[in-house]
């Protein structure tokens, strides 16, 4: 019985793509997969998500072409996701690459990933939002160009208290303001201090 790779792409969305594969990927079919992965690449899409969750045998070959499917996606700003039958993570992992290959649980969770993403970069295209935030900041007679919004976060942390809570913590009772077991709102309980 010959050794045989099923193949197939499922367009989920404009920008997202589920390539499927079913069977046996090995040295003589892992060409089936590497094609149709290399065809993603010259469509604008957002994410692909590699289904190998019916893959029953998985060699060398198949973890050489993910690999290269994963450089490949980097390179072109494009996310690739990867759902994984057990003899294909086992050897991904044996081949190092459980760290370098973005896997998940399910093509659910992927595609669920993938909703985010591909809404946050379609709005940030929509509103090309470098640009728009330097005109709004000039016309309001700003004279320095806005933070960006990696240093909102570097705010955020900036904001949090010394002893390692956040503003967070303190508004829902976990930390020291509230430490004495004082809720704002709450009586005393009787007997209590």
């Amino acid at each position: 019985m010959g050794q045989t790779l099923e193949v197939r792409g499922i367009r989920f969305h404009e920008r997202v793509e589920i390539c499927e594969a079913v069977g046996e990927l090995d040295l003589g079919t892992a060409p089936l997969l590497e094609d149709r992965l290399r065809h993603y690449r010259i469509r604008d899409l957002a994410l692909v998500v590699v289904d190998l969750s019916h893959v029953d045998f998985c060699s060398v070959a198949g973890a050489r072409v993910l690999e290269q499917a994963s450089l490949d996606a980097s390179d072109d700003g494009r996310q690739l996701a990867v759902v994984g039958s057990a003899p294909v993570r086992r050897v991904a992992a044996l081949a190092g690459l459980d760290t370098r290959v973005a896997w998940r649980p399910s093509v659910a969770d992927a595609v669920h990933v993938a909703a985010g993403v591909v809404a946050l970069r379609e709005r940030a295209a929509r509103e090309n939002s470098p640009r728009r935030d330097v005109r709004r900041a000039a016309a309001a007679g700003a004279t320095e160009e806005p933070e960006s919004p990696a240093a909102w976060g570097d705010a955020f942390t900036r904001s949090a208290p010394a002893w390692g809570g956040s503003p967070w913590n303190d508004a829902v009772g976990a930390g020291p303001a509230w430490a004495g077991g004082l809720v704002p709102g709450r009586p005393r309980a009787a007997g209590a201090g």
